[in-house]
């Protein structure tokens, strides 16, 4: 779940990594990366997994690397705070969230953090909640959106129409499945990034998407909608990181782009 503290999602992660890791080691089990982060993101079997599923923890894996960026640079932002003390973890966590080629390796060889490390990584969670706060959405609203993102994208897979159109269609509810998913990783920042992508990928495409009277699109339109409202509602009192600050007003901007998808 996402609290709106971006220390504490790592935290959060951190810890249960640790927590599956020093659990499976007691059992006699040297368990490999891929194991480890599907426990931590609860995908898959922890044993076998799909293409798919690879692929989602190695999103998963990428999106927590580019949080530990963030709490690093937020950390760093805190007036009279040890920066030297408080950021020392951070070289370690850089490689616990390794490259995708190795997470076929040992866990024990990538993960050297220990207590000590999320102590620190813990008081840090006071330290950013001084600098940087975000509205969280509340998680049933998330969970109602992706089953409705999910459903109807069985749903398009079945329909007999213009392939471009359908690859168009399947492209923008994956993408927001996605940023749901990982939105408990790294918040409104990965939220910003996916409506800037589907804002994209709607204009480049807007002409065989408005032209088109399948009843599937206005669906796709409606759940983008609610997205974007989604998205406005956690930026709203947030000085965002990244990529989101371009369009903190899309809320706005979704409502009149899409007309009468609203």
């Amino acid at each position: 779940m996402n609290t709106g503290n971006p220390a504490q999602r790592l935290f959060d992660i951190v810890s249960k990594a640790e927590r599956n890791f020093y659990g499976l080691r007691g059992n006699n089990i040297s368990p490999v990366s891929w194991t480890i982060w599907s426990k931590v993101f609860e995908i898959g079997n922890s044993v076998d997994f799909t293409r798919d599923e690879q692929i989602e923890i190695i999103s998963r894996v990428n999106q927590s690397r580019k949080l530990v960026d963030e709490v690093e640079e937020l950390l760093k932002k805190v007036e009279n705070l040890d920066h030297e003390k408080y950021l020392r973890p951070f070289p370690k966590l850089k490689t616990v969230f390794t490259s995708p080629f190795q997470l076929g390796n040992s866990f024990e060889q990538i993960f050297g953090i220990n207590a000590v490390d999320l102590t620190i990584l813990e008081f840090g969670i006071d330290a950013v909640a001084g600098v940087y706060k975000e509205k969280v959405v509340d998680e049933d609203q998330l969970k109602a959106l992706l089953s409705e993102i999910q459903n109807l994208y069985e749903q398009v897979i079945d329909l007999e129409i213009d392939k471009n159109l359908k690859r168009i269609l399947l492209d923008m509810l994956k993408i927001m499945e996605n940023a749901i998913h990982e939105y408990r990783i790294r918040g409104v920042e990965r939220l910003g990034e996916a409506l800037e992508q589907l804002v994209g990928m709607y204009l480049f495409n807007k002409e065989i998407i408005e032209n088109s009277d399948v009843v599937e699109v206005e669906k796709v339109k409606k759940i983008l909608s609610k997205f974007g409202s989604m998205y406005s509602f956690a930026a709203d009192t947030v000085q965002l990181l990244g990529a989101g600050e371009v369009i903190k007003n899309t809320g706005e901007f979704i409502t009149k782009l899409l007309g009468s998808g609203e």
